[in-house]
């Protein structure tokens, strides 16, 4: 998965979130987000952000499954996508620690096979 360049514009300069990209792209291709639904050829994810402390919504590129933007987890969504609630935001921060463990439990499991 990459970025758009507005997606990295957007991110960096307006400071959209303080999760480091390379980390906003591992947990969003890593499907560790809600799907909340598809407005205007953008699918719209939610994910856990723990430097921000809450959430967050990438919306992905439905033609290229590139990152298009950033937004804040309150942002108000277009008509078809699911107004987060805060039983998504604890599903979100969920599959974000799922996410975390497994990727530990795998680099854990390398590390053990090689010695």
């Amino acid at each position: 998965m990459e970025l758009t360049g507005h997606a990295r514009g957007r991110i960096i300069y307006d400071e959209r979130t303080r999760m480091h990209l390379d980390d906003v792209l591992s947990v969003v291709s890593g499907n560790a987000t809600v799907y909340l639904g598809v407005a205007d050829k953008g699918r719209y994810l939610l994910f856990h952000s723990p430097p921000d402390k809450g959430s967050k919504i990438a919306i992905v590129s439905e033609d290229t499954g590139r990152i298009i933007t950033i937004l804040d987890g309150s942002y108000g969504v277009p008509v078809g996508v699911k107004k987060v609630t805060r039983k998504m935001e604890l599903k979100a921060r969920d599959l974000l620690r799922d996410f975390l463990f497994a990727r530990i439990k795998a680099k854990n499991s390398q590390s053990s096979g090689a010695a």
